[in-house]
């Protein structure tokens, strides 16, 4: 999820906390700060309409929907207005603050059922603090999902229909179902990949690097919903499979060893705004950090691709002094190899870094072993770095890799392989 989607849904929590939670004086307001957080200039502009007025015919227990001009228009004769409704994506009906939303699904049902045309695929009863949100055409008694308003910025995957551009929603009240099906789906892959001829051993490195970042992101080690987005962009846009999975296993090896890293939005950020593509530690980041990656050249094209590791420090760090000490010790030790950059400028952000040229691995047999290899080999110098070092503002990096063989490293190392296309739809689903 972008992080300014998530900043603009806790300000909206922020907001909805100082309302007192009336139904009749705030409803309205409470949800054009809910559409504007979601990118939205507001429900009209959305498309969206409050006050929708349900009408009785004469004679007829079929009721009509009149677009109403507010609550001044309430007329005589049965009429009832929705709250709000946005033809084909949702109807939404507001609850006072403390209300029990389960004592107003017949009226909200009813609603629903006589809205023609375009009626919405979607209805969210809501009583300022919780979210329950039906999808009557699969799931008819029960909520699809109900999300507590703090837990909103976390959940944003199931209110994808309200975004400006739609995505499918991700729901959490089918988990059962969905677990059932997903061990289908992924000894369906498993078969369609080795059928087509990949080791089989391979495969099965594949589809359990696959099953551990489910789970990473179910327990929030990785952004919610980053998996399914990612095979949705394989599935629907002809996204590759190597680059969008691979790369998420290769974040997640990182992670291993350097503790928290970027999530992918801000890998492809770097790579946009600063010509590398690179994981990078969370913690201190503005202060002290680590880099792995990829740096492209782009003042002298000439230059080739760097594949390597780069430690750096802020000029205004309050520990600079004790950073530039071990940077200047490090990269002057005896066959080190590692270059330094701004140690001797109070000013520029300061740096050590080592790596080699993406055309020297390329060389290889296996090149994508080569990469991977010199990577962790890069890492566990970090490891020596930060024992040597231990004084220095690291913020909890990951844990050792001290004593492991390069055969155990290599083999507990991602390693993607492309899906084959018929297969991504079977895990997409």
């Amino acid at each position: 999820m972008p992080d300014d989607l998530k900043t603009a849904l806790t300000e909206f929590v922020r907001f909805a906390r100082t309302l007192q939670g009336d139904e009749k004086s705030e409803a309205q307001s409470f949800l054009d700060h809910f559409f504007r957080a979601l990118g939205h200039a507001g429900v009209i502009e959305a498309g969206a309409t409050f006050e929708f007025r349900v009408a009785k015919k004469p004679g007829s227990p079929q009721l009509e929907l009149i677009k109403g001009n507010g609550a001044g228009m309430r007329a005589k004769g049965g009429k009832k207005f929705a709250d709000l409704l946005w033809p084909d994506r949702v109807l939404i009906e507001m609850k006072s603050r403390g209300e029990k939303l389960e004592k107003h699904y017949d009226q909200t049902f009813e609603y629903w059922t006589h809205i023609v045309p375009h009626r919405p695929p979607f209805v969210i009863l809501c009583n300022f603090d919780e979210f329950w949100i039906y999808d009557f055409n699969t799931q008819l008694f029960d909520p699809v999902d109900r999300i507590p308003l703090g837990e909103l910025p976390e959940n944003i995957a199931s209110f994808n229909f309200l975004l400006p551009i739609w995505k499918k929603p991700i729901f959490g009240n089918n988990r059962v179902e969905v677990t059932r099906k997903a061990a289908d789906q992924m000894a369906t892959v498993f078969r369609e990949i080795v059928e087509r001829g990949e080791d089989r051993q391979r495969a099965q490195r594949f589809i359990l690097q696959l099953l551990v970042s489910m789970v990473a992101e179910d327990i929030a080690l990785l952004p919610r919903e980053i998996v399914t987005e990612l095979l949705f962009e394989c599935a629907e846009k002809g996204g590759s499979s190597y680059d969008l999975i691979g790369g998420l296993f290769r974040q997640m090896a990182a992670a291993k060893i350097l503790g928290e890293v970027s999530t992918l939005t801000k890998v492809f950020n770097q790579l946009r705004d600063h010509h590398r593509y690179i994981v990078y530690t969370v913690k201190n980041w503005n202060d002290f950090g680590c880099m792995i990656g990829y740096w492209l050249p782009h003042e002298n094209p000439d230059e080739p691709v760097r594949v390597g590791i780069e430690i750096q420090s802020n000029p205004s760090s309050p520990v600079r002094k004790k950073v530039i000490e071990a940077f200047r010790g490090w990269s002057a030790g005896a066959g080190r190899d590692w270059k330094s950059d701004g140690l001797d400028d109070e000013t520029a952000w300061s740096s050590i870094r080592k790596g080699k040229a993406l055309q020297a691995l390329m060389g290889e047999a296996d090149q994508v072993r080569a990469i991977k290899n010199h990577l962790l080999a890069l890492l566990k110098e970090v490891e020596a770095f930060r024992n040597k070092y231990p004084e220095l503002p690291w913020g909890g990096m990951g844990e050792s890799i001290a004593g492991k063989e390069d055969h155990d490293l290599s083999n507990d190392d991602p390693l993607p392989i492309e899906l084959p296309p018929e297969a991504v739809p079977h895990l997409g689903t």
